[in-house]
């Protein structure tokens, strides 16, 4: 390995004092160490459910006006470590749209989620490739609003027993 002051010959640019490359020397080695930490941390890491969860898909609206209530509860439940009759975990995977009235139409048929929260009645009819019956569905975001959410019809299985524990979770306060 190399000495600093055979380091700082290398990078001695002529007509710098000395000290000047021994600072440079200095700061790229800072800024080494920081790009490298600065890379790592911003990898986007996505937590993958081990093989012994169910993983329930909540479509919902990110920003309507009960959103913090909604993820209160979600994450409530989450921690509570809930799990179906086998013994599997319940994992919840929230799927919120940037732009939620245009996008409910076409998303929900494809995703598939398990279980929908509607902020209104009224988007029911905007969901395209699936029947709806709002009288059916249960409010989860509180007593004194109706924001229906409801388990479609494709979810069976365990998908279906972990995805009414969500629900019976979410929408407790609004019975």
């Amino acid at each position: 390995m190399e000495s600093i002051s055979e380091m700082m010959t290398l990078f001695h640019q002529p007509g710098l004092p000395l000290y000047d490359s021994a600072m440079l020397l200095r700061l790229s080695g800072v800024v080494a160490v920081l790009a490298t930490v600065l890379a790592s941390v911003s990898c986007e890491r996505h937590r993958i459910p081990p093989p012994d969860t169910v993983v329930v898909r909540v479509y919902r609206d990110r920003e309507s006006d009960f959103a913090r209530q909604l993820d209160r509860k979600l994450y409530e439940f989450t921690s509570e470590h809930h799990t179906t009759r086998s013994g599997k975990w319940i994992f919840i995977a929230t799927v919120e749209p940037h732009h939620y009235a245009e996008e409910l139409g076409g998303k929900v048929a494809t995703i598939k989620p398990q279980l929908v929260v509607l902020d209104q009645p009224r988007d029911a009819s905007l969901i395209r490739g699936m029947d709806v019956n709002i009288t059916r569905a249960i409010s989860a975001c509180g007593a004194n609003r109706m924001c229906p959410t409801f388990i479609p019809s494709w979810v069976s299985g365990e998908q279906l027993e972990a995805a009414k524990q969500v629900l019976d979770a979410i929408s407790a306060e609004s019975h």
